[in-house]
């Protein structure tokens, strides 16, 4: 395992420490440099890591190296060996997370700006600061908004409108036609056209291979800061409200609505014109049959509630599972 990531300079401790919520030190921060980020067994001098367990195994901290820099419980500082430094958080990781932005606060990419192998519509509209990697192809009357970064082999299509610094992982669809059709007299799909487009709001990152079909007489939405894992398809029509979390090889039928802060877990299946309530979870695998109130845990095939928001790890503000 890589023993750790070099920040490309270091950054003061206590310059950190806004970031990092409520701490309590083990000793005073002036003068300690964080250098960089590692997993904590292979915790460097001047490093960054963190636990997020409890008192059952703080017996792994006693390995640390003198002047590594460990983020952990504040109940639990006092067991960091003393030639380590200590910082007490509420919530280790989502502090990590944090600190990590801070020092890594722009994606490490070997390309920026718009690629000459990358096939752009003289009719599309692309706006300051963008990114669109080699073999990427942006469709007529697309709009692509400023500070969008486009990874390798995406497909933007016609007409389709990303607002500020979306992020589209390479392989994507973004405006694939979709599956509507009725059979005729002798049982062959007829397609219904998809004429609309897709609409993506701000801040919103969308995964490798990931499809998003384009609306058939109206767009389909995706909000503000979500975030859709890879290999998930939204289909024709969806609304997906802002802040929600879809994971890996999630499928949305047509016309499925996810209200604001809906959290999804890895290979969910949400079925046509389902609606999903602000707030909810819905475990890995779950088939949702019918509509879902927000607020609670559901899982299951059908998918059930099994208990109420204030006992849901997964989408709490503030913290990270």
């Amino acid at each position: 395992m890589k023993a750790g990531f070099a920040a490309d300079g270091a950054v003061a401790l206590s310059t950190l420490m806004p970031a990092l919520g409520a701490a309590r030190l083990s000793r005073p921060a002036e003068g300690v440099e964080v250098a960089g980020v590692a997993p904590l067994n292979t915790a460097r001098p001047g490093y960054l890591t963190f636990y997020s367990g409890g008192i059952d195994g703080v017996d792994k901290l006693s390995a640390l190296p003198a002047g590594a820099i460990v983020l952990l419980d504040s109940t639990l500082v006092d067991h960091v060996p003393a030639h380590a430094i200590a910082v007490g958080v509420p919530h280790p990781r989502f502090s990590f997370i944090k600190a990590v932005r801070a020092l890594f606060p722009s994606p490490r990419l070997s390309f920026r700006g718009i690629s000459p192998m990358a096939s752009v519509s003289g009719k599309a509209r692309i706006a300051a600061g963008a990114t669109i990697a080699p073999f990427s192809v942006v469709e007529d009357e697309a709009e692509i908004g400023e500070g969008c970064l486009i990874y390798p082999g995406v497909h933007i299509a016609r007409g389709v409108r990303l607002a500020d610094r979306v992020v589209v992982l390479s392989g994507a669809i973004i405006g694939c036609p979709g599956q509507a059709s009725e059979r005729d007299e002798s049982g062959v799909h007829q397609a219904l056209p998809h004429l609309a487009a897709v609409t993506i709001g701000a801040d919103t990152t969308i995964g490798a291979n990931t499809v998003v079909v384009q609306g058939s007489l109206g767009d389909t939405r995706v909000g503000a800061r979500c975030s859709i894992g890879n290999l998930v398809n939204i289909g024709h029509n969806a609304v997906v409200e802002d802040d929600c979390f879809i994971s890996a090889g999630t499928v949305l039928a047509g016309s499925a609505h996810l209200e604001s802060g809906v959290w999804l877990a890895p290979g969910v299946t949400v079925l046509n014109k389902i609606r999903i309530g602000s707030e909810a979870v819905v475990g890995l695998g779950s088939v949702v049959a019918k509509s879902l109130p927000g607020g609670a845990f559901y899982a299951g095939n059908p998918a059930r509630e099994l208990r109420k928001s204030e006992d849901n790890r997964y989408n709490r503000k503030g913290t990270t599972p």
